[in-house]
């Protein structure tokens, strides 16, 4: 079992680190006009930002219960943002205000046969885990 929680880890640990490289690349080319990025690819603001937009494998959201009819209370609630799958995965959750922006963010990573499980991160990782989730719309 320690063998799966150190994978669990490692996954987390690579998770939030390409999370905080993107964000960090995001704000070195929106600041200077220009950033490199893996492997010295150079990118600008708008190359870094579509790089984070079609980083996730899928982004979701869902709504609670409400009562059949009622398209206000089916409006999204919280958020998922799969960014990857198999044995580990890992993914970011939250929950959406009411105007369906990211309120919070938390990593979370599984390997096969575990559940879900939050990553411990630090107040920096999580402000850039939510920066992160900002870039992706969740409304209709």
């Amino acid at each position: 079992m320690s063998e799966t929680k150190d994978r669990l880890k490692e996954v987390g640990a690579s998770a939030i680190g390409s999370i905080v490289d993107m964000i960090d690349c995001y704000h070195q080319a929106r600041d200077e006009g220009q950033a490199e990025y893996e492997e010295g690819y150079p990118v600008d603001e708008d190359g870094m930002r579509d790089y984070i937009n079609q980083d996730p494998l899928e982004v979701s959201v869902k709504s609670g219960y409400h009562s059949p009819g009622d398209n206000e209370g089916a409006k999204a609630t919280e958020y998922m943002i799969l960014l990857s799958t198999g044995g580990p995965a890992s993914r970011i959750v939250g929950d959406l205000s009411e105007y369906g922006e990211p309120e919070n963010a938390r990593l979370q990573v599984q390997d096969w046969f575990t559940p879900w499980t939050d990553v411990n991160t630090t107040t920096e990782q999580d402000d850039k885990l939510l920066e992160y989730a900002c870039f992706f719309y969740f409304g209709e």
